[in-house]
């Protein structure tokens, strides 16, 4: 089972940001450039250097423009030209203050973006890197995608990008798309089977930047939420948190097979009012549900094609501790060891052998401090009385010492049934708690 976190980014920008025309460069004739990534949380990371400074990058198929977070990385980075301009995107808060700069150079590999549009982004009022566990510098979207045919490998976590130079054709076996462009964002046509009473054909956006499977706005007159479901943290937007339901639904048909119970979200609509959607689109695609595909896209010709991979038939999980996790800096910790003193020979009597004597030692160490993010109401973890805020120390009796934070979640997830007990600090009281996970709905049993 996996611990999802979804990050997902719509902006709304004044059209004049689109004015100044931008490329990615392959600085040899080779006929492809490889890059690789790491995933987490089902979601890209990839580095990248930005004004000859390396940082760390997500990279979103939904996002329009390229955002760079104003933190300690990016403080030394001098930026020309920076006009300011409001952010509008997913969440129910207020616009989001951010500085368009220009002229900037992007390189990954041996590909380089010259001339280049940068939204810079204050972290201090929009900072998701301590739910990721990691630094994120910056969101890289359509520009990165718009130039050349690029094949996401996500068994291998390799992204290949394939000079326009040299003919392009996709793999026999994969199965292709026609895609749809809305304010530079992919969206293609899926055929959708809600409850098992007959198929629709369906407009999606196809979102790298969204760590969920799938995503379905019920206020769309085709789509009907399907029961049961229950409520639930659903991520992180430009203007807040996103809240929604949790299902699923019958099947899906991707590539030349169908996809049966599929995990779904269904985001409140309020999320939604300043975004300008595509006419016809009733949810997205993300990186759960692409992930199980070696991904092409092909925005030139405008198209993409999905070939399964060997993750195609695996389950879809739920969260069903309840907890969601994040990261909340370092903290000096201390833990007693036990050191020997001296040793003691005896070789009389009928006691022979060798005593150690042993004494305590304190030994101090720096450790991630990784904290209660969200609690789902009526949730195994809520009903045990764990709260927003706690600090966790220990899952089942083990440290978390070197553990990254998807890897701790991880540890959350295991098969209904599963007793987890977990040591939690709470102000400065240390505190046991104990509960069994429990699926969400009585059918199906891989719930």
């Amino acid at each position: 089972m996996r611990w999802i976190l979804v990050l997902t980014f719509f902006l709304f920008l004044p059209p004049l940001l689109a004015q100044q025309k931008t490329e990615f460069l392959f600085q040899s004739d080779r006929k492809k450039i490889r890059l690789r990534f790491q995933f987490i949380n089902n979601l890209i990371v990839i580095p990248v250097t930005v004004n000859g400074q390396e940082l760390t990058f997500l990279l979103d198929s939904g996002v329009g423009k390229t955002l760079l977070f104003n933190n300690e990385n990016v403080s030394q980075l001098h930026f020309e030209n920076k006009n300011r301009y409001n952010l509008s995107g997913l969440g129910q808060g207020e616009a989001l203050q951010a500085y368009l700069t220009r002229g900037n150079t992007i390189q990954l590999g041996q590909l380089l973006g010259i001339n280049q549009d940068i939204l810079l982004v204050d972290e201090i009022d929009f900072s998701f890197s301590r739910r990721m566990g990691r630094q994120i510098d910056g969101i890289l979207g359509s520009e990165f995608f718009k130039t050349y045919p690029i094949k996401i490998d996500y068994i291998n976590r390799k992204i290949s990008v394939y000079n326009n130079r040299y003919p392009f054709t996709f793999p026999r076996k994969a199965t292709q798309y026609p895609l749809q462009f809305h304010k530079n964002k992919p969206h293609i046509q899926m055929t959708l089977n809600q409850n098992g009473d007959g198929s629709m054909q369906s407009t999606f956006l196809i979102d790298t930047g969204s760590s969920d499977a799938l995503w379905l706005f019920d206020a769309h007159e085709s789509i009907e939420k399907t029961t049961p479901v229950f409520n639930d943290f659903l991520g992180q937007g430009i203007n807040g948190n996103i809240f929604g339901d949790r299902g699923k639904i019958n099947s899906i048909q991707l590539s030349k097979r169908p996809i049966k119970d599929v995990k779904v979200a269904y985001p409140e609509m309020d999320n939604f009012k300043t975004i300008d959607l595509l006419s016809g689109r009733v949810g997205s695609i993300g990186g759960e549900l692409l992930s199980r595909f070696t991904v092409y896209f092909d925005y030139p010709n405008q198209r993409m094609a999905l070939q399964p991979n060997r993750k195609i038939e695996a389950p879809f999980y739920f969260n069903m501790s309840g907890i969601e996790l994040q990261y909340n800096g370092v903290e000096l910790r201390t833990s007693k060891v036990n050191n020997s003193s001296g040793i003691k020979y005896d070789k009389e009597g009928n006691n022979r052998g060798i005593e150690i004597f042993l004494r305590d030692v304190i030994q101090y160490e720096f450790q991630d401090v990784i904290e209660i993010a969200e609690v789902r109401p009526n949730s195994p973890a809520a009903q045990s009385g764990i709260r927003k805020g706690d600090v966790l120390y220990r899952i089942n009796n083990r440290k978390l010492n070197h553990l990254k934070l998807h890897e701790v979640g991880g540890m959350l997830q295991r098969k209904p049934g599963k007793k987890i007990k977990l040591l939690l600090r709470r102000n400065k009281d240390m505190l046991t708690k104990t509960f069994v996970l429990a699926p969400l709905f009585d059918s199906p049993p891989d719930f």
